[in-house]
């Protein structure tokens, strides 16, 4: 397996070079609490071996935790500016990574991008078969039940196929660096379980996708 490339990283109290691409939190140095690099990984801040699409959830929540509660902000209080601009860095980037990995579909979305596969756009035929739902869905409450059910039914097929797809990838060094058939078929769910969630969301029948909000 390839290591990821090398991202400098200096610290900002004394100066010490670092590798950024492995979400160091302090100094070898000094000490202090260092910034974090705008490229790094998710996966490396949470302290995973290299991106993959199976992450155990307990694992990802004992890992946030653990290094949550060492650049939480009431201990560098009397810390300079500095150092405590740099334990703020590090809770968000934190929080942040902790969401991209805890939802499968932003999961998948990251590794997509990263490997560099365009986001994929729907084909007319889906765009004329959404279409078809949402009028079937103007009709009474059981007409718009039956749509939800249906798309619900979907979303859930279509995830399991993306797990299908990413799933075997886990275990082959280097597979979401680059473009690949697997990764555009990965794309084009992506796109499929985000129109679906959006239906699900707008009819009432709740959120499939946490982070649909957002996206």
């Amino acid at each position: 397996m390839s290591r990821p490339a090398s991202l400098p990283l200096a610290c900002r109290v004394c100066g010490a070079d670092h590798d950024g691409s492995t979400a160091p939190i302090a100094c070898v140095a000094c000490g202090a609490v260092l910034p974090v690099h705008p490229q790094v990984s998710p996966f490396a801040l949470l302290g995973l071996a290299r991106p993959r699409f199976h992450v155990d959830d307990s694992a990802l929540d004992r890992a946030w935790l653990e290094r949550s509660r060492r650049v939480h902000p009431d201990r560098f209080a009397r810390k300079s500016d500095a150092e405590r601009r740099c334990a703020a860095e590090q809770v968000a980037a934190l929080n942040d990574a902790k969401r991209a990995l805890s939802v499968p579909y932003d999961r998948a979305l990251w590794l997509v991008q990263r490997a560099g596969v365009p986001l994929a756009t729907l084909g007319p035929a889906w765009l004329t078969e959404l279409m078809e739902l949402r009028e079937r869905a103007e009709g009474d409450d059981a007409d718009k039940q039956r749509v939800i059910d249906e798309a619900r039914a979907r979303f859930a097929e279509r995830l399991a196929t993306l797990d299908a797809v990413l799933g075997p990838l886990d275990d082959i060094d280097d597979a979401y660096a680059t473009p690949s058939a697997a990764l555009r078929r990965a794309a084009a769910l992506l796109a499929e379980l985000k129109t679906l969630a959006r239906l699900v969301d707008d009819l009432g029948g709740g959120k499939l996708i946490a982070t649909l909000d957002e996206r």
